[in-house]
């Protein structure tokens, strides 16, 4: 069990990474990663940080990386983390800067290795809100602004999007007590968004499915019989004209079939109202707030399901 300190032993990290004990204490012997903390004991203690670091070795692995080029790219990262913490002004600015300046010199390796040194300048949940996101929206600013190459423009969104959909495979919790789908409203391109509120998710302890852009409400609905999850929710960055608005918040409504389904984004103000009166979820802005109002409606929804499946119990047993 974890320590009050928030660390692990051994034995939890390996079930949480799916590493051998022997495996781990092999690479912190050969390659200096992890560096758990010690008890008094000599008993080793992980922190989140090492469990990280022990994910991304196991998948560099799993891709084909030799465990010594990957112990060197973790480290590269590592400390390339360390200059950015010891830069002068906010390292998560410093690594948005960074990031831009790699850009727009078209140097896409020097791109890879920024996003990768930001990587470990904290949580997934923080890296992605702190720098991917600001760099994104930078970078569509530039865009739309004609400062910046549709090429640049492509560079980034496949590079950041790359390390972001790996950081949520890395913390997508197993055994989670909730699901939930998540997807782009039909039409929707831009999924960052969504592997934001997947790492947000994980960071309660939520486990999430993706379904990506341009998901048209008969996926939803199929996904919701063949999976059902405890709640969906869509993401919409461009506001809808009101009559399309209408008829695509009708059609998700009814794709849910019951299942709470929440809806966020820069373009939710133009289809509120609507969502709303088809018993959806309008997301707060505020983070508090909106993990209290997701949780509420998925502890009522899975109150429900045991509710509806203790009947089906009594009538098959008075059946016999």
């Amino acid at each position: 069990m974890s320590e009050a300190n928030g660390r692990f032993r051994i034995q939890v990290v390996s079930e949480l990474t799916a590493v051998p004990a022997p495996t781990l204490r092999a690479w912190e012997r050969r390659y200096g990663i992890p560096t758990p903390a010690r008890t008094a004991s000599a008993y080793r203690l992980y922190s989140d940080h090492d469990v990280a670091m022990v994910r991304r070795l196991r998948d560099l692995c799993a891709n084909g990386m030799s465990i010594a080029e990957a112990a060197r790219m973790v480290k590269a990262s590592e400390d390339g983390a360390a200059t950015l913490m010891g830069a002068d002004g906010d390292p998560y600015e410093v690594a948005v800067r960074r990031l831009l300046d790699a850009l727009g010199a078209f140097d896409a390796r020097s791109l890879e290795r920024e996003v990768a040194r930001a990587q470990y300048l904290g949580s997934a949940t923080t890296v992605f809100e702190r720098v991917f996101s600001p760099v994104m929206r930078r970078v569509g600013e530039m865009w739309h602004a004609g400062t910046l190459s549709v090429a640049q423009e492509h560079i980034a969104t496949t590079t950041v999007a790359d390390t972001v959909r790996a950081m949520v495979r890395l913390t997508n919790p197993d055994n989670a007590t909730y699901m939930v789908l998540l997807a782009c409203f039909a039409d929707e391109d831009h999924v960052l968004p969504v592997h934001g509120v997947a790492l947000r998710l994980a960071s309660w302890g939520i486990s999430t499915v993706t379904l990506g852009v341009r998901t048209p409400p008969q996926a939803i609905a199929d996904a919701v019989r063949q999976m059902s999850p405890a709640g969906v929710c869509l993401s919409l960055s461009t506001p809808l004209e009101r009559d399309k608005g209408d008829e695509l918040v009708d059609a998700y409504a009814r794709a849910c079939e019951g299942t709470p389904w929440f809806v966020g984004g820069p373009g939710v103000a133009s289809i509120a109202e609507r969502v709303a009166a088809r018993g959806g979820l309008v997301v707060d802005r505020d983070i508090a707030t909106a993990r209290a109002q997701i949780e509420r409606a998925l502890r009522e929804r899975v109150a429900q399901r045991e509710r509806e499946d203790a009947l089906d119990d009594e009538d098959t047993a008075a059946s016999l």
